[in-house]
């Protein structure tokens, strides 16, 4: 039997055997033997930069012939190319084994909530849910944002409108209010000093919003409206302050298979196929945080509660409770009155489905909402503070008069 230096440990006594030949002596090889080489400390190399991309596996739910993934056995390499099949490659799939692909890391993004107020020539019957449900109002009004502050069309989201006082207007000679109007709008940007930036430049961007947005109304073909069949025009807003809101978090990842137990690698011989493992798909799709955020935030704005909801205490019974409930039917539905298609959600990082689900969907679950904590003009408050229900009702009373 054949040693080395290595495998006598710390047994000292091995050095006094005589187990010396022609190309083998301890005391000059062996550390423990007084032999060996004293090497120099190599210099460390400089601590890379992080990379701007991370290798994920690409096995996308096939299994090795043991029914096995990337994730659930390759810990180590030493399990690489031994237990291939016709559709699973460890060695162009998983990561581990020098496959796998590379994905851009997500991008953090800012969101910036803001609104202003102005007064509108509307019809006299108009309702916030007629402006919302007006695709061309809307696009008109995001066209309008666009130009004034410089910012893509698809980085602004209307989340409502709050209507306030109306004066019927005396120079026009039809059915023609001056409504005040308040626009809730979320504008995302790519990192904190665009988000800053931002919420310093709509503050003297009054004139240029509503120059924009007349001539963005004007543009617009309204032949199609039920509602509003004349381009709006506006005062010179009243700008509120911007809100800079929490970066954006990373979706929350799909569930993974893990075995309950590991397997023994046997080079010698073709290893037991093990069990497939059962999909762990549920078929529901999930809000992310930032969907969480998103939905209650159009809802809450859908319903003038815009406030409410920057404190925390907007409540609605088809509220989005926390990220990872499941999507209800009822939220689906509420999605379809915005006219938002479901392919919107998956692209936007609003939801996150299982891999099974198709692109283009989002099925929904029949579940039940919880009752609203408390009621106040058709939706829900948990706790609201005495001062702001004191406000709503003088907003109503002014409302009524004028």
């Amino acid at each position: 039997m054949s040693y080395g230096c290595g495998d006598s440990g710390d047994d000292h006594g091995y050095c006094s055997h005589p187990y010396d030949d022609d190309d083998f002596t301890k005391s000059d090889m062996c550390c423990l033997c007084g032999g060996g080489a004293t090497l120099a400390t190599p210099t460390p190399a400089p601590t890379p930069a992080p990379s701007p991309a991370v290798c994920e596996d690409t096995d996308n739910g096939v299994f090795d012939n043991g029914g096995y993934d990337c994730t659930s056995s390759y810990g180590s390499n030493e399990y690489c190319n031994n237990y291939d099949d016709s559709d699973f490659s460890s060695g162009d799939m998983c990561c581990i084994c020098g496959g796998g692909g590379f994905e851009q890391a997500p991008t953090v993004t800012f969101v910036v909530s803001l609104q202003y107020t102005a007064d509108e020539t509307l019809p006299s019957s108009v309702q916030e849910s007629d402006l919302m449900s007006s695709t061309v109002y809307k696009d008109a009004k995001t066209t309008g944002l666009s130009a004034a502050l410089s910012v893509p069309v698809s980085d602004i989201t209307i989340t409502g409108f709050t209507l306030g006082g109306r004066r019927l207007s005396t120079a026009l000679r039809r059915l023609v209010d001056t409504v005040t109007v308040t626009t809730n709008f979320l504008i995302e940007a790519s990192g904190q000093s665009v988000a800053d930036e931002l919420a310093a430049t709509i503050a003297g961007a009054a004139e240029a919003i509503q120059n924009e947005t007349d001539s963005a109304m004007a543009d617009a073909d309204w032949s199609g409206e039920a509602v509003i069949t004349t381009p709006p025009t506006m005062t010179t807003p009243d700008v509120a302050n911007p809100e800079v809101l929490d970066p954006t978090p990373a979706p929350t990842p799909s569930p993974t298979f893990t075995p309950t137990s590991s397997r023994t690698f046997t080079p010698t011989s073709s290893p037991t196929p093990g069990p497939t493992p059962a999909s762990t798909s549920d078929g529901k799709c999930r809000w992310t945080s930032w969907g969480e955020f998103w939905f209650n935030s159009k809802l809450a704005a859908e319903h003038g509660a815009r406030d409410a909801f920057v404190l925390g205490t907007f409540a609605d019974p088809i509220s989005v409770g926390s990220a990872g409930e499941a999507v209800t039917c009822d939220q689906q539905a509420k999605v379809g009155e915005w006219n938002i298609a479901e392919t919107y959600f998956r692209s936007n990082d609003i939801v996150v489905c299982p891999p099974d689900v198709p692109a283009d969907e989002v099925p929904c679950v029949a579940e039940a909402a919880a009752p609203p904590v408390e009621t106040e003009s058709g939706y829900a408050y948990a706790a609201v503070p005495h001062a702001i229900l004191g406000t709503i009702a003088l907003l109503a009373c002014n409302a009524i008069l004028s």
